[in-house]
């Protein structure tokens, strides 16, 4: 039910948000043994948070109803203002996350803070949190993620926005999120050069492998864009080749975020989004048509066989009809023999 998914969302935020007890933190005149006890509460303390922030992860898009193969449609107001600006600002990807699922966008928001404030162990479980959401949920959720992680991750992925060849977003400014993505992995190179340190919160050995497969995804999304603008959305206009190789990189997609990030089903979610689902498990126009005649052809085929054999199974028929009258003409003709005969026979006496 909604409410219990609520709750336990709303519980899960309370335990990651909590304060260290007391307990955990006695004077510095304590006796060893309460020091020690503080020293276990606090490890547990720390704990309990990393599993709220895990559980987040695992469980924030079934609990807000959010799924990247099942995307929600923007209000059409907020539509037409991201599709008249060239590229969507901070403001307008909170407005648009807003007006779609609220719950969701106050979940991020409180990952991002204890990702910033946390211990170093619930940084890296808020981390992770975050890139399964980015996965597993459609956009502007995925490009907030996405530039929460690449802010986190600071000059560790500086290299990646200088890359052309793994990259992917360098080239996407005709897209707003992709064009987003691309600033968030600019400003952490600018960080960088001007002397920023690298990995300051120390997340990105969990953030880097996360950000590298959204930008597969995204520099994906924009080459099946390019190639509809070239083919069409006719399945018959693409070459056998493209599709082919349209239908590995999904493939790979879908292999490398199971292994890197998360787990997804892989019968309901395509990485390089609806289009490219059409185009690999749609139906061939030309070919189903050529297949459809063919078959036409072979029924009449059989048909035609059907009725030569059923002719040649029929005995021949005389020419006064059926069997049975030829049977009962030849009974008549006896008959007609036999008074004959007696006929002859009465003209004798």
């Amino acid at each position: 039910a909604p409410a219990v998914k609520l709750a336990g969302l709303q519980a899960a935020l309370a335990v990651m948000a909590a304060p260290t007890p007391a307990i955990a933190a006695p004077p510095s005149a304590a006796a060893p043994e309460v020091k020690a006890l503080a020293s276990k509460e606090e490890a547990a303390m720390v704990a309990l948070s990393r599993s709220a922030a895990w559980w987040l992860g695992e469980n924030a898009d079934f609990g807000t109803g959010e799924y990247a193969w099942a995307p929600k449609p923007l209000p059409q107001q907020l539509a037409s203002q991201l599709e008249a600006a060239d590229s969507a600002d901070q403001q307008q990807l909170a407005a648009a996350a807003m007006a779609l699922n609220p719950v969701l966008c106050l979940l991020i928001a409180r990952l991002q803070r204890v990702l910033v404030t946390g211990l170093w162990e619930v940084r890296l479980a808020a981390a992770q949190a975050l890139a399964k959401i980015a996965v597993r949920s459609g956009e502007p959720f995925r490009v907030q993620c996405y530039s929460i992680l690449a802010a986190a991750a600071g000059g560790s992925i500086a290299h990646r926005a200088r890359s052309s060849s793994r990259g992917g977003h360098a080239v996407a400014a005709g897209s707003s999120t992709s064009s987003q993505a691309a600033a968030a992995s600019a400003a952490a190179a600018a960080a960088v050069a001007q002397g920023a340190t690298a990995d300051p919160l120390g997340v990105a050995a969990v953030a880097g492998p996360a950000l590298e497969v959204l930008d597969h995804i995204y520099a994906g999304e924009l080459v099946v864009e390019q190639l509809l603008s070239r083919y069409g959305p006719s399945r018959s206009a693409w070459p056998k080749k493209l599709l082919r190789s349209l239908e590995q990189r999904n493939a790979a997609l879908v292999a490398a975020v199971s292994e890197r990030v998360c787990f997804v089903p892989r019968d309901q979610f395509w990485p390089l989004g609806n289009a490219a689902k059409e185009l690999i498990t749609g139906v061939d126009e030309v070919e189903e048509e050529r297949k459809k005649q063919k078959k036409k052809e072979q029924q009449a085929a059989a048909e035609a066989a059907g009725v030569q054999e059923q002719q040649e199974a029929t005995p021949p028929r005389s020419e006064a009809g059926s069997p049975r009258a030829d049977e009962q003409q030849q009974q008549q003709q006896a008959g007609d023999g036999r008074s004959n005969r007696l006929l002859q026979q009465l003209q004798g006496y």
